[in-house]
């Protein structure tokens, strides 16, 4: 009989702990639930999703001791010139990275401002909004500045966040060499192609390939580029940027081209656990 009781008594002290847990796991899923920001139902709600911040300036050359206006005898740059001023929003959960770059002119001192979303899977842009300063304010340089210019396209950059999913997060861009999953990953050009313009009396190049090696001897060539630039010089390794959420990078090159066209920025995904 005793032994009975005993039984029982156990019995309702395991079902009184069950729904013990059950309610804290209830009123725990609630809590989250109303921590969650909740989706936008139109664009009117984009705003409230997610505020409107410029990032800050990231300067890409930092690494690049042979990059341009670089001061060997100083250690520096002796000047930023007309190097563009770039800038990285976000990653998404998909391979999505999304980065803005505003680039002046040597001629008339405009300044292009370019945002893109771009597949860092299938290295292609998925969305892209260009603006420039003359044709927002005239010719009347001192009439404007950078953030004037990303107000202009607040609501196209805002939606375009939103409909590829880019979260804000921490934005680290490092030098090579990677040294991720117990190796190290170098990046260099190789098959470079030149053609010589007689003009000016030098060799561009036409055609680039970026190779990522591993320490342990794998690498894969991750594209072949044509340069922007008809009269590209030089081509620089910038360093790159990781992805919070997966094994993925972005690769940041750079291409000079003559004095008025200046730099263009160019990126390359490549995932650390594929092909190598």
């Amino acid at each position: 009989m005793k032994q009975q009781n005993f039984l029982v008594l156990g019995l309702g002290l395991l079902l009184l702990l069950a729904a013990c847990e059950k309610t804290a796991q209830a009123e725990q899923s609630a809590a989250l639930k109303e921590e969650a920001p909740a989706m936008p139902d139109s664009d009117a709600d984009i705003g409230a999703w997610r505020e409107f911040r410029i990032p800050p300036a990231i300067d890409f050359f930092k690494y690049s001791e042979d990059g341009p206006q670089y001061d060997a005898a100083l250690g520096r740059r002796i000047s930023n010139g007309d190097i563009p001023v770039a800038r990285v929003w976000g990653w998404s959960k998909q391979g999505k990275i999304a980065w803005s770059v505003a680039s002046t002119s040597y001629g008339l001192g405009d300044t292009t401002l370019r945002f893109v979303v771009f597949d860092a899977v299938n290295d292609k842009n998925l969305a892209e909004f260009v603006v420039n300063s003359i044709d927002l304010f005239g010719e009347e340089m001192e009439a404007y500045d950078q953030e004037q210019m990303y107000l202009s396209i607040k609501d196209k950059i805002l939606g375009a966040l939103k409909e590829h999913e880019i979260l804000e997060s921490t934005i680290d861009f490092l030098p090579f060499p990677i040294k991720r999953n117990n190796m190290e990953y170098a990046c260099s050009l190789m098959n470079i192609e030149y053609h010589d313009q007689s003009d000016f009396g030098e060799q561009f190049i036409t055609k680039y390939a970026v190779l990522v090696e591993t320490s342990a001897g794998n690498g894969r060539v991750i594209n072949t580029f044509t340069p922007r630039f008809s009269n590209t010089r030089q081509v620089y390794i910038c360093g790159y940027i990781i992805s919070p959420f997966e094994e993925r990078v972005v690769v940041v090159l750079a291409e000079e081209g003559l004095k008025w066209d200046g730099f263009s920025y160019i990126f390359s995904g490549c995932h650390l656990r594929v092909g190598f």
